[in-house]
């Protein structure tokens, strides 16, 4: 078993399909490609003629988008939705 919990990863298994990684984090897989082109998707495994996302890709893919979000306001001078009062 993986040492990440499912509770964190919402997903019991330890890895995702590309479909099920969608699903899993509401996207359409034709926004999954769309981020690949940028290099905003999570790391993934070749296994046969498929791919693989890790528990640890997808745990470590939501730390830097929420980074990311987190750096957007302060770069743009604005303020983040959690940052308003």
């Amino acid at each position: 078993m993986d040492t990440i919990d499912a509770q964190v990863t919402g997903h019991r298994l330890g890895s995702f399909t590309v479909p099920e990684w969608c699903k899993h984090r509401r996207i359409s897989v034709s926004m999954y490609y769309k981020l690949r082109k940028q290099g905003k998707t999570p790391g993934t495994l070749p296994i046969g003629r498929h791919q693989t996302i890790t528990a640890e890709a997808d745990a470590a893919w939501a730390r830097e988008r929420q980074a990311e979000a987190t750096a957007l306001p302060a770069m743009t001078g604005g303020q983040s939705w959690n940052s308003a009062k």
